[in-house]
């Protein structure tokens, strides 16, 4: 399957001529530690998750953007066993002013899975993530969405979401989320559905340029009828750098929140 979108579009938006004034180049990023943790309903466990990510982001005096970014996350399930991973991602964008509209490409490997009393080996597991994505600001509401697929051998899988952030104060914002993925098995009719809704909120430290962020989601999987719910929990301190560091920042892309 072909990637829903087309890099001649994004080329044709940085060429288009701009009527306002002109336009100045941007680099900023940001680099962030989180530790997070769910609560698996039926199963009565519990996954604790601990990531170090970081991206930054060149937006050329034309408005072409450049987004690259990479993380690594430690995922302990109680009782069980570890399972380490690697991520990359890349975007290339239009960037207009009050708009963004670009594609996006990421690759998670899934480096070694330890099981406890039996030992640890490598996985030789990855995927590969593609799609179109965008986002928008108009005023103290500021918006995104992205659209993709997911590359796993034998599979099938559309990932998609939509988000918004609103500030409160010069240091306030809160966010909410909504992603969701359908996974399928060439041959089998049945497909895994995961949801997840997720809500909020940014602190910008007026003394440095940091932001600490909490967050809490539910998520719902269904399969074959059956279905589970799961409960997460996240808090995180993230090191700005470039542009504004207080609420109403501009925001990277987070295409790929789902792990894959």
């Amino acid at each position: 399957m072909k990637p829903p979108y087309s890099i001649i579009g994004i080329l044709a938006l940085h060429a288009a001529p701009v009527a306002a004034q002109p336009y100045q180049p941007k680099v900023f990023g940001e680099f962030e530690i989180a530790y997070g943790q769910t609560e698996i309903d039926e199963l009565d466990e519990t996954v604790d998750s601990l990531t170090l990510e970081g991206a930054a982001a060149f937006v050329s005096p034309g408005g072409l953007g450049v987004q690259l970014g990479g993380g690594y996350a430690s995922l302990d399930v109680e009782g069980s066993g570890e399972v380490d991973t690697y991520a990359l991602d890349a975007h290339l964008y239009g960037d207009r002013g009050g708009y963004k509209i670009g594609v996006f490409v990421g690759h998670l490997e899934i480096d070694e899975v330890e099981i406890y009393g039996l030992g640890a080996a490598d996985a030789d597991t990855s995927t590969l993530s593609y799609g179109a994505e965008g986002q928008g600001r108009h005023g103290g509401i500021g918006y995104h969405g992205y659209i993709g697929q997911v590359d796993v051998d034998d599979t099938d899988n559309i990932l998609y979401g939509v988000g918004a952030e609103f500030v409160v104060t010069p240091v306030l914002e809160l966010t909410a989320n909504y992603d969701a993925a359908k996974f399928s098995v060439d041959g089998d009719a049945e497909e895994l559905e995961a949801s997840t809704l997720t809500v909020g909120a940014d602190y910008y430290l007026e003394q440095a340029p940091l932001r600490l962020s909490a967050s809490i989601g539910r998520t719902n999987l269904e399969y074959d009828g059956e279905d589970a719910d799961v409960t997460n929990f996240g808090i995180g301190a993230t090191y700005l750098f470039g542009g504004d560091s207080g609420s109403g920042r501009e925001r990277l892309f987070e295409s790929l929140r789902l792990a894959l």
